[in-house]
């Protein structure tokens, strides 16, 4: 079993926080990914991701990393999903 926090953003290839957001989520389930294939595991094992946001205006965001580095199909039926945001 894997707990893991405080996952950023950073595109580790660069050491580099993008400005957009949307880049910034894709990173984070990029670097999600790696974490659990890294301890020998695989998406479909994942059962809660927690999300913490500044602007709840960034929600839709969430989908979009997903969407972009783990396909519906490795996460079927998907794990416990939720988002926090501070204002």
């Amino acid at each position: 079993m894997v707990f893991s926090g405080a996952i950023h953003g950073v595109d580790w290839s660069t050491h580099e926080l993008p400005t957009e957001i949307a880049d910034q989520s894709a990173n984070v389930f990029a670097n999600m990914l790696a974490i659990v294939e890294a301890a020998g595991g695989s998406t479909g094992g994942v059962i809660k991701v927690e999300i913490y946001l500044r602007d709840s205006s960034d929600r839709g965001c969430r989908q979009h990393g997903m969407g972009s580095n783990v396909s519906r199909s490795q996460v079927a039926p998907g794990p416990a999903r939720s988002a926090t945001a501070a204002r």
